[in-house]
């Protein structure tokens, strides 16, 4: 079994509205940078949902704005609905 090191529960906390974005943000970006050793299987996913949120803006997304370097939080939270779905398969 898998250790998800509480990535889960951040994750379905900011999915249910139990914490704002930003908190979210925070939080995920503190969590993943401090952390030392994480197998592939679950760093590949947390790795990616890393960048997603890097690219959160809570800014107006303007024509001329990269999508891929700007997300809303609309499509930060698709993301980590997807990362949730992807490391509790693992565990």
């Amino acid at each position: 079994m898998l250790e998800l090191r509480g990535y889960d529960v951040l994750i379905e906390d900011f999915l249910k509205h139990k914490i704002t974005v930003k908190e979210f943000e925070r939080q995920y970006l503190d969590k993943f940078a401090t952390e030392r050793i994480l197998g592939d299987e679950l760093y590949e996913p947390l790795n990616w949902l890393f960048a997603e949120v890097d690219c959160y803006t809570d800014m107006p997304i303007g024509p001329d704005d990269d999508p891929a370097f700007n997300i809303d939080e609309s499509q930060l939270r698709k993301s980590a609905a997807e990362v949730l779905q992807k490391i509790r398969a693992l565990d």
